[in-house]
């Protein structure tokens, strides 16, 4: 009978779900990674790509001292890259015809039948209807 009462026990608590933290929540790291990371390396301040992330990479090293979660800061960082800040042609986050975001010039979005999205740097960000684009929270 006892052991029949611990195994209800045991097993109640194992259903019960385990709190995990939200995106960026990880004690001393900001709620939005993204942001604190473009606060720190503005999207216009850098020659050129390469520059913007290098400039992400050393602001990177600090959030991991601080204790931000690793899976957290790889996600902000695959949007970074797949954006236009430091690309010295100026390019646009560009909705193809196929619903697909790319990062084209504005010419070649517009002459590939594209709609260029005002204000957008990211893939992760492009709201194309039919687009993949990277599963990153926010």
């Amino acid at each position: 009978m006892r052991f029949a009462a611990l195994r209800s026990i045991l097993l109640a608590a194992l259903l019960v779900p385990i709190a995990t933290p939200s995106f960026g929540a990880s004690p001393g790291c900001p709620s939005d990674i993204r942001a604190a990371l473009i606060q720190d390396c503005p999207c216009t301040g850098f020659r050129n790509h390469g520059k913007f992330m290098t400039c992400i990479r050393q602001q990177l090293g600090k959030l991991r001292q601080s204790g931000c979660d690793e899976s957290h800061l790889k996600g902000a960082v695959n949007c970074l890259n797949e954006s236009t800040c430091g690309k010295v042609h100026k390019p646009v986050v560009c909705c193809t015809k196929t619903g697909r975001a790319k990062i084209l010039s504005p010419t070649a979005c517009t002459d590939r039948g594209g709609q260029a999205m005002a204000g957008t740097t990211s893939l992760c960000d492009a709201a194309c209807v039919g687009a993949h684009v990277p599963n990153v929270p926010k």
